[in-house]
């Protein structure tokens, strides 16, 4: 069986942090704005894919999710959460 690779980045919320600045490389990316319940972000997930598949694009490596609200503080069902898919030039 052939060996595969998963990249993980995850963030969370903590009382005291540390902040501290990095630079994340340039990337050209699909980016979708995705403003429904995190129930069915899955859903969203597929259909990014199947328009890369429609269109000829390639992923180059793994996506991030940028969640631009605080889901405690808004009303249900209304989180914003940016959806970025790296893609070749």
């Amino acid at each position: 069986m052939g060996s595969s690779k998963c990249f993980v980045r995850v963030a969370v919320t903590v009382r005291d942090p540390v902040v501290g600045v990095r630079v994340l490389p340039g990337w050209r990316i699909l980016s979708v704005l995705y403003r429904w319940p995190y129930e069915i972000l899955p859903l969203a997930h597929r259909q990014v894919m199947e328009y890369l598949d429609a269109h000829g694009l390639r992923q180059t490596c793994p996506e991030r999710e940028t969640y631009l609200n605080d889901p405690t503080e808004i009303a249900a069902g209304n989180p914003m959460t940016e959806i970025q898919y790296p893609i070749e030039d």
